[in-house]
């Protein structure tokens, strides 16, 4: 006897079908069925197709909404490259929305180095190098999510006296191709190289133009802007590269930059230069400076970008779930990117980005929040509220607030919160586990618990200036595991210093 299989429907009713048959109302289980919009397509005339797609989500929505899914069944919307300017709230309302996978279109990306930095806090413009070569689908309004940033490394053998600061690179540097020197100091400094020692050392001659000296020793690079208080030198040859940073050059150190994760975030390309490989980027962190030239990085650019000027983007219904990939969000004014309204479940396969508006990404309760998320250049970037939350990798940058948890529960791992105003992270009442985290609170907290929240910290990195790098309050534990503290170097809160860790009426056990 042939097997039945139970289904569904959408009205509530329940039928039984033979495997393989084709119901009206429900979606083969044996196929997989994709639904296109474009930019430029037409929700009255067209039919879902490649070669005639519609314009909106809602549209795609409201076309799947007579039929079931099947458990072995799922729909992709595919969403081409483009923007698509919507006028009204796109909305996920499908019983069977976590068969249903929202896509765009993005593209793997890396820069071998920063060609130069100009600006001042909160509008940033960033060139960067692509590497090998740019794709040739890249285009102005896209958006480009940078996680994985790194600096070069060097161990020095440093000499410093009253006449200036000698350093050596590695012997893996046999040859020195590139020198880049950023210097705002009072005075003037002027480098010379000793080839047989194979040595730099920076010379402080009062009087004398940096400008000049710089470009007579270098014939290269020279970048001066007035709004670093630190000199940054770079050295880069075969093999390894260098970053060596100091105040005068008196109090020299050699390692990674620690202000590399300030231009981790979705940040926008406002040009291409398809002639020299290279785009630029806008960068929006209120930091009083960025990092050194010689960062390099990568991520992922995302070629399809939703908006909004009357409402949130994107909005899950209650008790609904869809996943998302490969979009970047961007909200208007007071708006939200995405609002997850309660019980309702969002999984972001590979990379989502929110960008602009009010708020990134708005969880609420016991919503439930899956996968890797980059929020950048709002208000605040991410609000939970009483949400679960299993993020495996996530950026969140807010213009004022990193991230603001209330009663929220669950892990967060290999996440870069950054608050600019305010806490890079502020827990309420909420329970986390994070690992492989690094926070930064420029004129504030790099993370606070607050009001009965417990929170497990290891393996992170805690930044900070003008404010406590953890701070617990109110009743709030925080267990801290093998992470460091360090003093960011950025913007200063006149009130301060402040220590690396502090406690008013909290707890904070420490094994760092």
């Amino acid at each position: 006897m042939a097997t039945k299989l139970p289904i569904v429907l959408t009205n509530g009713e329940l039928e039984q079908i033979q495997y393989g048959d084709v119901l009206a109302g429900v979606i083969p289980a044996t196929s997989l069925t994709t639904i296109y919009l474009s930019p430029t397509g037409s929700d009255t005339n067209g039919d879902g197709t490649s070669g005639n797609p519609y314009f909106s989500i809602n549209k795609a929505m409201e076309v799947l909404a007579p039929y079931a899914i099947p458990p072995n069944g799922s729909v992709t919307i595919e969403l081409a490259a483009g923007t698509y300017n919507y006028t009204e709230k796109q909305n996920i309302n499908h019983p069977d929305g976590d068969k249903i996978t929202i896509k765009g279109s993005s593209a793997n990306y890396a820069f071998s180095h920063i060609v130069s930095i100009t600006g001042s806090a909160g509008n940033w413009s960033v060139k960067i190098q692509i590497t090998p070569n740019l794709a040739g689908d890249e285009a102005v309004g896209q958006y480009c999510y940078l996680y994985s940033l790194t600096s070069p490394v060097a161990e020095l053998d440093l000499t410093n006296d009253n006449a200036g600061l000698t350093f050596r690179p590695p012997e893996a540097n046999n040859t020195y191709n590139n020198y880049t020197f950023v210097a705002n100091d009072a005075g003037a400094e002027s480098v010379t190289y000793n080839s047989p020692n194979k040595t730099f050392t920076l010379n402080y001659n009062a009087g004398v133009s940096t400008a000049n000296s710089m470009k007579t020793v270098f014939d290269d690079t020279l970048d001066a802007n007035p709004g670093w208080p630190q000199w940054t030198c770079v050295v880069e040859g075969t093999g390894a590269g260098l970053w060596v940073t100091g105040d005068d050059g008196k109090n020299a150190a050699s390692g990674p930059d620690p202000l590399r994760y300030l231009l981790t975030g979705v940040h926008e390309i406002t040009a291409v230069d398809s002639a020299n490989n290279t785009i630029t980027l806008c960068v929006k962190q209120r930091s009083s400076y960025l990092p050194g030239l010689m960062t390099s990085g990568s991520g992922y650019r995302l070629k399809t970008i939703l908006t909004c000027n009357t409402d949130a983007v994107l909005e899950i219904l209650s008790d609904r779930k869809i996943t998302l990939q490969d979009l970047c969000l961007s909200a208007v004014g007071m708006y939200s990117g995405l609002v997850v309204q309660p019980r309702a479940e969002l999984t972001c396969a590979d990379v989502v980005a929110f960008v602009n508006g009010d708020t990134g990404l708005q969880a609420q309760v016991e919503s439930l929040i899956i996968g890797s998320i980059g929020i950048s250049g709002c208000n605040v970037s991410f609000v939970g509220q009483f949400a679960r939350l299993k993020v495996s990798r996530g950026i969140f940058t807010g213009s004022s607030g990193g991230s603001l948890l209330t009663g929220c529960s669950g892990y967060i791992t290999e996440a870069r919160f950054v608050g600019n105003q305010n806490q890079g992270e502020r827990a309420e009442q909420s329970v986390i586990s994070q690992s492989s985290a690094v926070f930064i609170g420029n004129v504030n907290d790099g993370l606070q618990a607050y009001l009965g929240s417990s929170i497990n910290m290891s393996l992170s990195e805690i930044y900070y200036q003008g404010g406590n790098g953890v701070r617990a309050s109110s009743n709030s534990l925080v267990n801290i595991q093998s992470s460091t503290f360090k003093n960011n170097g950025t913007d200063t809160n006149p009130a301060g210093p402040y220590p690396a860790i502090s406690s008013s009426h909290g707890v904070i056990v420490t094994g760092y």
